[in-house]
């Protein structure tokens, strides 16, 4: 039971932490950085704990879903040509 609760409680964190970095990153209401995230979460087949994962890892960029498709394609999106 113990084990469970931290579980919950670590999830919980890693969650709100991502919701303020979205809303950080992107000048975003908390409560908007929570709804694209749900969003994401729903149209990737994913749970919110992992697109929270990805977010603190920088590994998603839900605004610039072009930027993610070309690092994902093994292309470099920051530097020229």
């Amino acid at each position: 039971m113990a084990e469970q609760l931290r579980e919950v409680l670590n999830t919980r964190v890693l969650i709100e932490r991502a919701k303020d970095m979205l809303s950080a990153q992107h000048g975003m209401a908390i409560s908007d950085a929570f709804t694209v995230m749900r969003g994401h979460a729903r149209r990737s087949d994913r749970t919110l704990t992992q697109v929270a994962a990805n977010i603190i890892e920088g590994a998603t960029d839900f605004l610039h879903p072009t930027a993610k498709a070309d690092q994902h394609a093994g292309h470099d999106t920051d530097g020229p040509g």
